[in-house]
């Protein structure tokens, strides 16, 4: 097996995460610059490239991804004020605008994501380091 540099030249120092679809994999990393970057790699085995997610939003940390049921693909992320939001690529419309887990949401820990059947689980390490979840229920529209 031969290792292959994804094309791009994108750049980090933190771990990356990976997500699919049935017809995509998408790669998520935090950059050098601190900005959240995706690729996507189609049927056809050929990258997209590189591109910020829209809104602006800046980490130090990785960020977490999942797809739900209806093969839309949500990131989630610590800000630079130290709360979760998420985004979601909703794969015939585009990306929706970032959105802050609700004030409890506070964490310097980098967060975990996961979908069970019609739920979205968000985890992370409190302020008090006690773990938390959030459940969200989905919807095609989500």
């Amino acid at each position: 097996m031969t290792w292959k540099e994804i094309p791009g030249d994108a750049l980090t120092d933190l771990p990356v995460v990976a997500a699919s679809t049935d017809d995509h994999v998408f790669i998520f990393l935090t950059g050098t610059d601190r900005q959240i970057y995706v690729n996507r790699l189609d049927q056809d085995d050929a990258w997209t490239g590189w591109e910020t997610i829209p809104g602006d939003a800046r980490t130090t940390l990785p960020v977490a991804a999942t797809r739900n049921p209806y093969d839309d693909v949500t990131v989630v992320h610590v800000g630079e004020d130290g709360y979760l939001y998420h985004a979601t690529l909703q794969l015939r419309e585009g990306w929706t605008a970032w959105s802050r887990y609700d004030d409890e949401g506070a964490t310097a820990i980098a967060t975990a994501l996961v979908t069970q059947q019609h739920r979205m689980h968000a985890f992370h390490v409190g302020k008090d380091q006690r773990i938390y979840i959030q459940t969200v229920g989905l919807t095609a529209a989500e």
